[in-house]
């Protein structure tokens, strides 16, 4: 074989070599593109995760913290076994209202 012959077979094993290695490095990033989209989703799935327990575990405290407030006014509600130490109104600040209004007035002198 010439020279020329030799280089230009050298030529092509070359190109060939480096277009194989330009295929593999591409399918490479491409598989690292591919695992990065996952473990972003991944992460991604966490979060969300994390987030709705902890809207949930808020709305659980909101409900624990109504339901004693709720408990701690009620019985106002309730009628106590005295009358006359039983509101006459459900909230506490109406019945400072109420009692004024209520109470025994002396008759007017005018007839």
């Amino acid at each position: 074989m010439t020279v020329l012959v030799r280089m230009a077979v050298f030529v092509r094993m070359t190109v060939f070599v480096f277009v194989r290695m330009a295929v593999l490095v591409r399918m490479a990033v491409f598989v690292f593109l591919v695992l990065v989209m996952m473990m972003v989703g991944a992460v991604v799935m966490v979060v969300l995760r994390v987030m709705t327990m902890a809207m949930r575990e808020e709305t659980i405290r909101a409900h624990e913290l109504t339901s004693r407030l709720t408990e701690s006014i009620r019985p106002t509600a309730i009628a106590a076994p005295k009358p006359l130490s039983m509101f006459t109104t459900v909230m506490p600040e109406a019945q400072l209202v109420s009692i004024p209004n209520s109470a025994v007035k002396p008759d007017s002198a005018v007839p």
